[in-house]
């Protein structure tokens, strides 16, 4: 835990002054991705009904988004300071968090014991 603290405070970040300092940055979207993607995982694999929380969160981020990309100025705006790939990489995150809760429910069939008769 020390280690990581170390890192993040030595490691250069960039800063941008517009919008990218209102909206999740790239790096962050990956990070989101997998803990949202983890515990859809996990609570899916526990129980089918709780992935409905991975699902959630999958259609918050696909949601957030499409309507970031939705708005003509936010799209030209988040284009110009983050480039064309913000938004696949906005869709490609929040579609990882599905798979992973998707995974979750194939693994929590997976593993239940099977009874012998």
């Amino acid at each position: 835990m020390r280690l990581l603290i170390l890192l993040i405070s030595i490691l250069p970040l960039n800063a941008f002054a517009e919008v990218s300092d209102k909206i999740a940055s790239i790096p962050l979207m990956w990070v989101q991705a997998v803990i949202f993607g983890g515990i859809g995982f996990y609570l899916a694999s526990r129980k089918w009904w709780l992935s409905i929380v991975g699902f959630i969160l999958f259609f918050a981020m696909a949601i957030g988004t499409y309507d970031m990309q939705s708005d003509k100025f936010m799209k030209v705006a988040v284009i110009k300071e983050q480039g064309e790939i913000y938004f696949a990489i906005g869709y490609i995150t929040s579609i990882i968090v599905a798979v992973l809760t998707t995974f979750g429910i194939l693994y929590g069939y997976w593993r239940k014991p099977t009874k012998c008769t």
